[in-house]
């Protein structure tokens, strides 16, 4: 038998790839725009087929901030944060624009959320401030940082802009021990030296730089709740007078119990608490809903959560949300026992999810909308490719409902939040503007009746 080629002309690979995509049953592709300063400026994927209803469900993806939790505006006030500590008049910025901003900063890696508000912004940028920022969130990151790759990251930065001895000096490193002091002399000597050195350096180091200031005001927020100081953080940090920063979204937990099969024999409890907020219920609800326990108590359902957060943010999140959970599950009105057995669900994230994908498992250049995520999820499950019309997948973004399409899951459910309605959601088979409530309720999981 004739071995393949493994390198072929263009016109070769085009019909190559008709072949391929006409057996995949795709009719739709992808094209998939790279960080810049990866060598091919984009990639292109053939989508999954549509489906409307499922013959099946094995196994359930969900991305995690904006979808699974209220995590995102924590990510956008960091993003925010980033830029206006690095304008000259940061005071009087308005803050990221509905319609301009936030189609781009949601869903995407953080380095292209960040390459798009360089871009957007750069009129406004001061190149001293923006370098006496860098510079403090680089020392606070090697004195504080809690996570020993977005360490090794920072210090590869200043490794290329020629600072790396900085990495190793005590009165850099006890600058960045304090919040914010007054700069070192040796740093503030640097500040105009780096500013026209990173000016006249390829964008995409200035795009590392930013990213580290992004970093560095998400993970001093993550520090304070893994450490349970969450006296008035929601309004400190989002101006929003609630008890818990972060948050399951609405219906997450019922959705999740129902999956994993606990509540086949109260289906009523679950029901009740999905209902909480008073949202009528379509009529033959109750009776799609506790046929759907049963059935996932007969077979339970694998569930991963795919995140393009790293390792160290998405345990943190999670652990909070969890809690929080914990919290919810306490006032279903529900036995003791579906409680205990609720408990012990949301335990941790080890007795939650099948597949726990985080960008750590990952690079920055390969994030969604890129497969590789929801790819590496599906091998985790441990599923064969024929399978995976029996995945259901869950994202709030772009990028996030491209990137399920892309690796081959069934079905995708677009669920949208207040910051991503603007977003366009052409890649996913369904939108639904109510939540896991009508996922639930209105739909029944989109599976046909057994």
């Amino acid at each position: 038998m004739e071995r393949a080629r493994s390198i072929v002309t263009v016109a070769e690979a085009a019909e190559a790839f008709a072949k391929m995509a006409s057996a995949l049953g795709a009719t739709e592709i992808a094209v998939v725009r790279n960080p810049q300063g990866v060598y091919a400026p984009c990639e292109f994927y053939p989508l999954a087929p549509r489906l409307r209803r499922l013959r099946d469900l094995r196994a359930v993806v969900m991305d995690m901030d904006g979808t699974t939790t209220t995590t995102e505006p924590l990510c956008l006030h960091s993003l925010e944060h980033m830029v206006r500590s690095t304008m000259r008049d940061g005071k009087t910025w308005a803050g990221l624009d509905g319609e301009k901003d936030l189609p781009y900063v949601v869903g995407n890696s953080t380095t292209r959320h960040v390459e798009h508000l360089l871009e957007a912004y750069a009129p406004r940028l001061d190149p001293e401030t923006f370098c006496r920022r860098f510079l403090w969130t680089t020392a606070w990151t090697c004195a504080r940082g809690r996570d020993a790759g977005r360490r090794a990251e920072t210090v590869s930065d200043a490794v290329a802009l020629g600072l790396g001895e900085l990495a190793a000096d005590q009165a850099f490193l006890a600058w960045g021990a304090e919040d914010e002091p007054p700069p070192p002399a040796a740093a503030a000597r640097l500040v105009p030296v780096l500013a026209k050195k990173l000016w006249a350096a390829p964008f995409p180091l200035r795009v590392r730089c930013a990213v580290t200031i992004y970093y560095q005001r998400y993970h001093y927020i993550l520090e304070q709740l893994d450490e349970g100081r969450t006296e008035g953080l929601a309004r400190r940090i989002l101006k929003e007078d609630r008890a818990d920063l972060i948050e399951p979204m609405p219906g997450a937990a019922v959705f999740l119990a129902l999956v994993k099969g606990l509540l086949g024999e109260e289906p009523e409890a679950a029901f009740s608490a999905l209902r909480a907020r008073g949202d009528g219920a379509p009529p033959g609800a109750a009776e799609k809903f506790f046929a759907l326990c049963r059935r996932f108590a007969a077979r339970p359902a694998k569930v991963g959560i795919v995140t393009s957060s790293i390792a160290y943010e998405a345990r943190i999140v999670l652990k909070e949300v969890l809690r929080v959970i914990r919290g919810q599950v306490r006032g279903w009105d529900a036995s003791a026992g579906l409680k205990e057995r609720a408990h012990a669900l949301f335990r941790d994230t080890d007795s939650l999810y099948d597949a726990f994908i985080t960008a750590s498992d990952s690079s920055e250049i390969r994030l969604k909308p890129h497969r590789d995520l929801y790819a590496i999820a599906l091998q985790r499950f441990g599923l064969a490719p024929e399978d995976y019309d029996a995945v259901i997948g869950f994202e709030d973004s772009t990028s996030g409902v491209t990137a399920i399409k892309a690796a081959g899951c069934g079905m995708c459910v677009a669920v949208p939040f207040e910051s991503t309605r603007r977003h366009d959601f052409t890649a996913a088979d369904y939108v639904a503007w109510e939540g896991f409530p009508e996922i639930l309720l209105a739909e029944g999981l989109f599976l046909d009746p057994v």
